[in-house]
């Protein structure tokens, strides 16, 4: 991996590390198999006769939050080597989730200069961290919310969907993987 693929850790790696712990890794304990890194993001696939794909995971293909993913069992890689179309959508969603936490460890440093400048370094920390830490979480039910709102469903009709939607089928259509 590029030193350049590595950047987005430095902005990224608290909320990576309790995704891993928290939920990546345990599901994979319980359920799952194939635990490996996947273009920079931990992943694991769900045992065919899992708990998981026999209720609530069954009629999906594969998540993301943040640098972890999690997969059915049908998500292989195609004949000629070339990653799944969800593996694609999937990891269209981890560049999202990168320039997301960007911009929100950016903004973080606003209330952070403003409090510690005025010698409330606790409060400066604790508003900085959680700004920080809550920008996918912001994103989302700000994406659902507008969706909501103009009358269409609350997840596959946000934007955020939608544009890893475009994506997948771009690479469905072409072969292409230019995103």
């Amino acid at each position: 991996m590029s030193a350049r693929r590595l950047l987005p850790y430095i902005w990224t790696w608290p909320l990576d590390v309790l995704l891993w712990l928290l939920w990546i890794l345990p599901f994979w304990a319980f359920w799952g198999t194939n635990l490996r890194w996947e273009e920079g993001s931990l992943a694991f696939t769900f045992k065919e006769d899992s708990w998981p794909m026999r209720t609530w995971y069954k009629k999906w293909g594969g998540t993301s939050i943040g640098h972890a993913l999690m997969y059915a069992p049908k998500v292989k890689p195609n004949a000629d080597g070339t990653p799944h179309r969800i593996t694609v959508h999937e990891q269209f969603h981890v560049k999202q989730y990168e320039s997301i936490t960007l911009g929100a460890f950016i903004w973080a440093w606003v209330p952070f200069t403003f409090l510690a400048a005025n010698g409330l370094w606790t409060s400066a920390f604790v508003c900085g961290i959680l700004m920080w830490l809550s920008a996918t979480l912001q994103h989302g039910v700000g994406n659902w919310t507008t969706a909501w709102i103009r009358g269409e469903r609350a997840y596959r009709d946000s934007y955020h969907e939608q544009s890893a939607y475009a994506v997948d089928f771009k690479y469905t259509a072409t072969g292409k993987r230019d995103t």
